[in-house]
């Protein structure tokens, strides 16, 4: 293991990959009902943030702060 190992790389990812469905899930809001939206959220956006979550708790605070913000939209 490297001793410098960080995972900002892997959270820059992750807030990539789960703004764009966010932003989709933003659009449609007013046309499907929650339920749906809940669905939605659970199935795209919620994985990425469950795998690793036990690892990847070190990472800097900047990166953090920004996938907590993405995960309180969702």
């Amino acid at each position: 293991m490297d001793e410098h190992l960080t995972w900002n790389n892997y959270l820059y990812h992750v807030n990539i990959k789960i703004s764009r469905p966010l932003f989709i899930i933003n659009q449609v809001k007013n046309f499907l009902p929650v339920e749906i939206l809940r669905t939605l959220n659970f199935a795209v956006v919620n994985p990425f943030l469950s795998y690793g979550i036990t690892v990847w708790g070190n990472a800097s605070q900047s990166f953090l702060r920004r996938t907590s913000n993405l995960q309180k939209q969702a």
